[in-house]
């Protein structure tokens, strides 16, 4: 037998996972008793039950963090190369969330470009974010949560997510 489950567009873009886990309630006896093996796994009968608990990547905690931001500023500090603008086109594609505008911006951005040239000397980071870089995972980037003066890195072409704290009213101008 077999099924096709469709999952809705807007998780598709993280990686989904299901997260198996066995344990045991056998007490061990010493150091050396590593009691049974205990084997999971799931058989065409299997049930995907949901729970209580929601999966969260740091991708996700970006478009939750931008999706109430109307438009989202987007900056961009130094100049691209035509290679770099077609990699910076997919980065902001996958940091902001699908059908929120955005529109440039030189002051108060919500979203930074750093360009490969761009020293990170001349950039503070001023409040909480993320930094996205390209990688050569299946998602083609990676995403790291950022704290106030955290070091960014030499250099390549990144971007430094950083929303305004969460305010009452949803929209910011």
């Amino acid at each position: 037998m077999a099924a096709k489950i469709d999952l809705p567009s807007d998780i598709q873009a993280a990686a989904n996972t299901i997260e198996i886990v066995a344990t045991t309630t056998r007490n061990r006896t010493g150091p050396c008793d590593e009691g049974p093996e205990i084997v999971a796994e799931l058989l065409p009968t299997s049930q995907l039950i949901a729970g209580n608990a929601l999966f969260a990547d740091p991708l996700s905690e970006v478009h939750d963090a931008l999706r109430g931001i109307i438009p989202i500023k987007v900056a961009l500090v130094g100049s691209l190369s035509a290679a770099d603008a077609a990699m910076a086109s997919q980065l902001l594609d996958a940091a902001i969330p699908q059908g929120v505008p955005f529109k440039p911006s030189n002051e108060a951005a919500h979203v930074t470009l750093l360009s490969p040239a761009t020293h990170p000397g001349t950039f503070m980071v001023k409040g909480p974010g993320w930094l996205v870089t390209p990688d050569s995972e299946p998602l083609g980037i990676v995403v790291r949560k950022l704290k106030r003066g955290d070091p960014l890195p030499p250099s390549g072409l990144a971007l430094i997510v950083t929303p305004p704290p969460l305010q009452s009213g949803g929209t910011e101008g």
